[in-house]
């Protein structure tokens, strides 16, 4: 019977260093998770570039219509047509990587590949070419449009939801626009605008990307 008790006792005292254990150690055991998480989407990216070298960006003519096919990042689409496929660098914004460092910054990177995975995979898009057609990495630039009449503004959409942000450093078209979108997403504190960390290093990225613009 004492050997009972001693041994109930002993896996009680295991238990609560357990618990104690747990308990000092919560924020680092949660920063791993975190950490794996983003391990892994930069996996999955990688994968993504290795699984669609093919790009085509000659094949696709401005008011071209075709069908999204991947998201790659949260700025970044395959689309397919019947000539073939290419990258597109959605022009105008910059989102967050799901593979940043930062965790936080990482989680918002994530949910702007989710938005476009919910919104635009296996939808059809109509496709204006920017005046610079291809970007330094050989992707297609283009604003690209989404429903029925092909009016609907997948940027803008995800700037008015808060998920991603104006890319200021280069000039383009509807840069205007783009930031009143902004702006009104940021008043109502919607998505990324919420969070007062992801805010501020949201706004250091913008000012920096208007004085790189200014500076040119």
């Amino acid at each position: 019977m004492a050997e009972v008790v001693k041994s109930a006792k002993s896996r009680s005292k295991n238990a609560r260093r357990v618990t104690n254990f747990i308990a000092r150690n919560y924020l680092n055991l949660f920063s791993a998770g975190l950490l794996l998480t983003a391990l892994f989407y930069f996996v999955q990216v990688q994968q993504l570039r290795v699984a669609t070298l093919s790009n085509n960006p000659e094949l696709f003519a401005d008011g071209d219509v075709a069908v999204v096919t991947r998201v790659i990042d949260g700025d970044e689409v395959r689309i397919h047509n019947s000539r073939g496929s290419t990258l597109v660098r959605i022009l105008g914004i910059k989102s967050f990587d799901a593979t940043e460092r930062d965790l936080m910054l990482a989680e918002y990177g994530k949910v702007a590949v989710d938005y476009l995975e919910a919104e635009a995979v296996g939808k059809e898009v109509m496709v204006k070419l920017s005046e610079k057609k291809v970007d330094d990495e050989g992707r297609l630039l283009a604003t690209l449009f989404m429903g029925s009449q092909h009016d609907q503004d997948v940027a803008e959409s995800m700037l008015a939801n808060g998920v991603t942000l104006v890319f200021t450093k280069y000039s383009f078209p509807a840069m205007d626009e783009y930031l009143k979108i902004q702006d009104v997403a940021k008043s109502e504190k919607r998505g990324l605008w919420q969070n007062q960390r992801v805010t501020a290093r949201s706004e250091s990225m913008l000012n920096l990307w208007n004085q790189e613009r200014r500076d040119r």
